[in-house]
Protein backbone atom coordinates (compact mmCIF):
# COMPACT_ATOMS: atom_id res chain seq x y z
CA UNK A 1 0.00 0.00 0.00
CA UNK A 2 2.95 2.41 0.58
CA UNK A 3 3.11 5.17 -2.22
CA UNK A 4 -0.52 4.11 -3.02
CA UNK A 5 -3.08 6.99 -3.76
CA UNK A 6 -6.35 6.69 -2.08
CA UNK A 7 -9.10 8.72 -1.99
CA UNK A 8 -10.02 10.54 1.97
CA UNK A 9 -12.43 13.35 2.96
CA UNK A 10 -13.00 13.74 -0.90
CA UNK A 11 -9.06 14.91 -2.02
CA UNK A 12 -6.58 12.31 -2.97
CA UNK A 13 -3.79 11.22 -0.96
CA UNK A 14 -0.71 9.19 -1.05
CA UNK A 15 0.20 6.26 1.70
CA UNK A 16 3.87 7.31 2.43
CA UNK A 17 4.89 5.51 5.68
CA UNK A 18 3.64 3.41 8.44
CA UNK A 19 4.63 3.80 12.03
CA UNK A 20 4.58 0.16 13.12
CA UNK A 21 5.72 1.34 17.00
CA UNK A 22 2.79 3.44 16.86
CA UNK A 23 0.32 1.34 14.37
CA UNK A 24 -0.04 4.72 12.44
CA UNK A 25 -0.69 5.16 8.17
CA UNK A 26 0.79 8.63 7.37
CA UNK A 27 -0.88 9.97 4.20
CA UNK A 28 0.52 13.08 2.35
CA UNK A 29 -2.23 14.77 -0.18
CA UNK A 30 -1.43 14.94 -3.88
CA UNK A 31 -2.66 17.96 -4.94
CA UNK A 32 -0.77 20.82 -5.47
CA UNK A 33 -1.80 22.03 -1.43
CA UNK A 34 0.47 23.32 1.12
CA UNK A 35 0.56 24.30 4.48
CA UNK A 36 2.92 26.46 6.45
CA UNK A 37 5.06 23.90 8.65
CA UNK A 38 6.51 25.85 12.03
CA UNK A 39 10.64 25.07 12.55
CA UNK A 40 11.55 23.65 16.41
CA UNK A 41 11.28 26.95 17.76
CA UNK A 42 7.55 27.70 16.41
CA UNK A 43 8.33 29.91 13.58
CA UNK A 44 6.73 29.13 10.38
CA UNK A 45 9.81 28.66 8.18
CA UNK A 46 8.44 26.52 4.61
CA UNK A 47 5.31 25.38 3.25
CA UNK A 48 5.03 21.36 2.39
CA UNK A 49 2.00 19.01 1.44
CA UNK A 50 -0.63 18.94 4.06
CA UNK A 51 0.50 15.35 6.41
CA UNK A 52 -2.07 12.83 8.25
CA UNK A 53 -1.57 10.60 10.71
CA UNK A 54 -4.35 7.77 10.21
CA UNK A 55 -4.83 5.62 13.68
CA UNK A 56 -6.93 3.21 14.79
CA UNK A 57 -8.39 5.58 17.01
CA UNK A 58 -8.99 8.53 14.92
CA UNK A 59 -9.76 6.70 11.53
CA UNK A 60 -10.74 2.49 11.92
CA UNK A 61 -12.41 1.76 8.66
CA UNK A 62 -9.52 3.72 6.88
CA UNK A 63 -6.94 2.45 9.21
CA UNK A 64 -8.16 -0.73 8.78
CA UNK A 65 -8.49 -0.82 5.15
CA UNK A 66 -5.13 0.44 4.34
CA UNK A 67 -3.72 -2.66 6.99
CA UNK A 68 -5.85 -5.46 4.75
CA UNK A 69 -4.52 -4.03 1.32
CA UNK A 70 -1.11 -3.70 2.81
CA UNK A 71 -1.00 -7.64 3.50
CA UNK A 72 -2.68 -8.27 0.48
CA UNK A 73 0.12 -6.27 -1.36
CA UNK A 74 3.01 -7.98 -0.21
CA UNK A 75 1.79 -11.66 -1.07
Amino acid sequence: MLGQVITYRGRAWRVIEYLQDRDTWVIQVESGESMIQPDQYGDARRRVPETRLITAESDPKLHAWIGSNQSRNKD
